[in-house]
């Protein structure tokens, strides 16, 4: 009887244990069936979402070459013009997998445009957008750019707020800023071609065999000719001067000088571009200088000063951290910081040969704006010269071909707009 029992009782264990188990199973085969099935949903709206994606990036690819392909393109867009096929108004199905359309605007910033591309899957389900800003930097934040080097060999040189980068040997001297960017020596680097080249740890200061400077830009000569051409004849003579120019120059008319040769004893105060394809020489001592200049001062420009950050919050911005913020801080400055000045040339001064400084005697701002010199740059002044870099002129300069950086890239919600 007792035997019976026990496998009564074991069998009635067996049992429950099977009912549970078949309990169980009631209950997860249809949630396994349940989640088998959206995954299966869920892998097609993933991969449509993925297609789209791909879809909103080529149009960002189309957009920038739109935009590169040519000056005019560029310049219609900066002054407020919708490019045809580049506002909503073409439907693109060159890729495969479903469309997408795009829309190039201006801005936010001067010598910005914005590309927005909008893509949808070729069922229709899924759409993805991108938003990028891209701003035209061939010179941005550089405020001297010597193609055949630069040599600061007087002790009151300066160059503010801006960069000096150079495809050749910089000898920097004892300056502690700007920031130095050379392809070539850099007489801060003591060890040649063998690295570090930079002042590391942080590389803030200065690189030197550094193979990734920005490329000199080419200018567009012929419109900046067309221009002097058209102006005729100004307070200083003809605006185009097909040979050479010497002596010091007065004119505040906006209008651009071209000079296809030298220009000798330079000095003055011209408020506009100047464009001189051979040799620009400078006399001794004050240059003279279009007097009470205010200058704006770059939000950015405190990027220049690493080395010297007890300098820049003395003379520019006190309201600065305490330390270097490091270079990729997202720091800016006030945006009304000034400084009146007397500079020669308000706007962009290019040499196609060497440019020779003053060498002493009374204090003078060469330029508020950018200078870019493709021979040689020697500056040894030692009469308190300053070159002062200016935002505005760098992103003006007119180029016969666009450089563009990217300046953000954004996942955006936008709704299918055709």
């Amino acid at each position: 009887m007792r035997i019976l029992d026990k496998i009564r009782s074991r069998d009635g264990q067996i049992l429950g244990i099977v009912l549970v188990v078949m309990l169980l199973a009631s209950i997860m085969v249809p949630i396994m069936v349940y989640y088998s099935q959206r995954e299966a949903v869920w892998t097609a709206k993933q991969a449509a979402s993925t297609t789209a994606f791909h879809l909103a990036e080529a149009g960002v690819e189309k957009g920038y070459l739109a935009l590169t392909i040519s000056t005019a393109n560029w310049r219609s867009v900066q002054d407020g013009n919708e490019l045809n096929n580049y506002h909503f108004d073409k439907i693109y199905e060159d890729v495969s997998g479903g469309s997408y359309v795009i829309s190039i605007t201006s801005g936010p910033a001067s010598q910005q445009a914005t590309i927005l591309s909008i893509g949808k899957d070729i069922r229709n389900r899924e759409v993805r957008s991108l938003q990028v800003v891209y701003t035209n930097a061939a010179l941005s934040d550089i405020a001297l750019l010597g193609g055949g080097g630069v040599n600061i060999s007087g002790n009151n040189m300066n160059v503010e707020w801006g960069a000096i980068v150079s495809p050749s040997t910089i000898t920097v001297g004892d300056k502690l800023h700007p920031t130095f960017w050379s392809a070539g020596a850099l007489d801060k680097d003591t060890n040649g071609t063998t690295l570090p080249n930079c002042d590391s740890p942080n590389c803030w200061w200065w690189r030197s065999y550094y193979p990734d400077i920005p490329p000199q830009p080419t200018l567009d000569f012929t419109s900046y000719e067309s221009s002097a051409i058209a102006s005729g004849v100004g307070p200083c003579g003809a605006y185009h001067v097909n040979g050479n120019k010497s002596g010091s120059c007065n004119d505040t008319s906006g209008k651009p000088y071209y000079v296809t040769g030298n220009w000798t004893s330079f000095e003055g105060c011209v408020k506009s571009d100047i464009i001189v394809l051979g040799n620009l020489t400078t006399p001794n001592g004050a240059l003279g200088g279009c007097a009470g200049t205010t200058a704006t001062m770059p939000q950015t420009a405190w990027k220049q000063y690493s080395n010297d950050w007890s300098y820049y919050k003395t003379n520019f911005d006190a309201a600065a951290p305490a330390g270097f913020p490091g270079q990729y801080a997202d720091y800016l400055s006030a945006s009304n910081i000034t400084e009146t000045i007397s500079p020669v040339v308000v706007g962009l001064l290019y040499v196609g040969g060497d440019f020779t400084g003053p060498t002493g005697g009374g204090n003078s701002d060469i330029v508020y704006g950018v200078m870019y010199v493709k021979g040689m740059v020697n500056l040894n002044s030692n009469s308190h010269c300053t070159i002062w870099y200016n935002k505005n002129t760098a992103s003006a300069v007119q180029t016969s071909k666009i450089f563009l950086t990217r300046s953000s890239w954004r996942d955006v919600l936008r709704n299918w707009p055709l």
